[in-house]
């Protein structure tokens, strides 16, 4: 119904509802957005009512996206939430415990006891500010598998220099208000598309701008408008040589 790769369209729209939905709940998408996590740049509505009519899709009666039996083939999914929460809260036991059960100072110290003697000493109490601090000119590692924000894939973009930061940061920032999946994939297509429409002659700056006041999570074609209109390689070789007559000879005439 979508035609070729319409596989890789349907396993990239389960790896972002895997990462930004595990529930498969796809609560506040829309057409546009799931279109976005399957990499798909036809129309949004186009994927959406192939994927309905072949049921890896469902819609409620208040019009809320879900994948179909996802909770039954993806209980692993489902269920990461509950085991990240299990895993964090079995850490802080376990250095409750070996810390003191309330983690207070005097566990601490009994806890560092062992390696007392391998210390420096230090001035108690230590002045603060330093005296003699030491510049640190290394700055601190991101988090792993992110970025300084925790935010996973930004880092692995290369930006194209006609894009600037300042807006793309606004774009991301919408995306993320729209639960899309900033996977690398995903940001790869939308610069992609992004350069196609700059080799039409759109302004990619504009359509970007249009996405972040529109809250739009997708970047789409001007509508109603046409690109400017481009000179052929023989007509910009004319007006070139035809300036360049003028600039020597001070008439354009002999281009004529």
């Amino acid at each position: 119904m979508v035609g070729k790769g319409a596989t890789s369209y349907i396993i990239d729209l389960w790896l972002s509802v895997a990462e930004s939905c595990p529930s498969g709940v796809l609560t506040e998408w829309d057409e546009i957005d799931i279109a976005d996590a399957a990499g798909w740049e036809d129309e949004p509505q186009k994927l959406v009512d192939a994927l309905i009519e072949c049921r890896f899709l469902e819609r409620d009666s208040d019009g809320a996206f879900s994948l179909h039996d996802w909770e039954e083939h993806q209980s692993w999914v489902i269920n990461a939430p509950a085991r990240a929460n299990a895993a964090k809260k079995a850490a802080k036991a376990r250095w409750d415990k070996r810390l003191g059960q309330n983690g207070d100072a005097e566990g601490m110290r009994r806890a560092c006891g062992g390696h007392a003697e391998g210390n420096a000493p230090s001035p108690n109490p230590s002045p603060n500010p330093s005296p003699n601090p030491s510049p640190n000119n290394n700055p601190p590692l991101p988090p792993r598998g992110g970025n300084e924000n925790g935010e996973k894939g930004k880092d692995t973009i290369n930006l194209p220099g006609w894009i600037g930061p300042t807006l793309w940061q606004s774009y991301l920032e919408i995306r993320k208000k729209k639960r899309a999946a900033n996977t690398p994939h995903a940001l790869t297509l939308i610069i992609k598309k992004l350069g196609e429409y700059k080799t039409a002659g759109y302004n990619p700056t504009a359509i970007l701008e249009e996405s972040v006041m529109s809250g739009w999570a997708g970047v789409f074609e001007p509508k109603g408008k046409s690109p400017p209109s481009r000179l052929s390689p023989g007509e910009q070789t004319y007006l070139n040589a035809k300036k360049a007559a003028k600039d020597i000879f001070g008439d354009d005439n002999m281009m004529r």
